[in-house]
């Protein structure tokens, strides 16, 4: 059976796996497919929400000992916040101010935080959000596993 028409704007239009990483500009100089390399973990976060902190706090964890991923944020944040979080991560992770709307537009983003584990080919083969450790085990496991062949 259809779903009423007015029921379906309620659809959840997001990256699923299998689903091709959209390009979409971050800076003058710089687009999403310009930053792939054999593969791309991207977060899509907010300095203006709890579960966001956690998922920094999250991969703050992962890249002191770990800097072997290529990792990327794209934050709803004001200028000075994303300037600390660059001064903070060093060079062990990218950050890029963008608002949520044009992560919508691009990355049909619906709620925050999300990760994507993407293969050299832009595509998705994991997302979801991450919380705690595992979470983030989980989402880089299978990216992990193409890498090691």
């Amino acid at each position: 059976m259809e779903k009423p028409e007015f029921l379906k704007k309620y659809d959840l239009d997001i990256l699923k796996i299998d689903d091709s990483l959209p390009d979409m500009p971050l800076s003058e100089h710089t687009n999403l497919h310009d930053l792939m390399e054999d593969h791309l973990i991207l977060f899509l976060a907010s300095t203006h929400c709890d579960l966001c902190e956690k998922t920094l706090e999250i991969i703050e964890e992962y890249t002191k000992g770990n800097q072997e991923l290529n990792i990327v944020v794209l934050l709803d944040s004001d200028p000075a916040g994303i300037e600390v979080l660059i001064n903070h991560f060093k060079h062990r992770v990218q950050f890029y101010l963008v608002p949520p709307h044009i992560m919508n537009k691009y990355l049909k983003m619906r709620f925050l935080p999300v990760g994507f584990a993407v293969d050299s080919n832009m595509k998705i083969i994991t997302t979801h959000s991450v919380q705690d450790m595992n979470s983030f085990q989980d989402l880089i496991e299978p990216l992990r596993k193409q890498l090691s062949r």
